[in-house]
């Protein structure tokens, strides 16, 4: 027995309308894969972009505060946003301010948060192509 208003249950007899659950109304723009891939890559640029700046500013307060021998930024924050997307504006800031590019444990440790970063960006951005199939 089919109750009438119940997710999938039609009286008998009825057809399903063209509005029903599961396709989409006639004039409602229809979400295809390009728009979920977009959005992801957007998402993503927008992400290594906004973190950039922040690091870079970062880098550079940390620069700053070196030489007044003030406040400085904790070397794990600064891998933490590298590894979270910000590794551009570091490596701008350690070649344009030339700030934390002499030791090697830290340029080692920042060349593996750009290694997991591009690695994780780019097999996320695998299952999202692949799940669109």
């Amino acid at each position: 027995m089919q109750v009438f208003g119940c997710p999938g249950s039609l009286p008998a007899g009825t057809k399903r309308s063209v509005n029903s659950p599961g396709r989409q109304a006639a004039g409602a723009p229809a979400i295809t894969n390009l728009d979920t891939m977009q959005f992801w890559l957007i998402l993503l640029a927008t992400d290594v972009l906004l973190l950039s700046l922040l690091t870079l500013g970062l880098y550079a307060w940390d620069k700053r505060q070196a030489g007044r021998r003030g406040w400085r930024v904790a070397e794990k924050r600064l891998h933490l946003l590298s590894l979270l997307g910000g590794w551009p504006g570091a490596l701008i800031g350690q070649r344009w301010l030339r700030h934390k590019s002499i030791k090697a444990r830290f340029r080692f440790v920042f060349w593996l948060t750009v290694v997991l970063h591009v690695s994780i960006s780019a097999g996320i951005t695998y299952i999202v192509a692949t799940s669109m199939r």
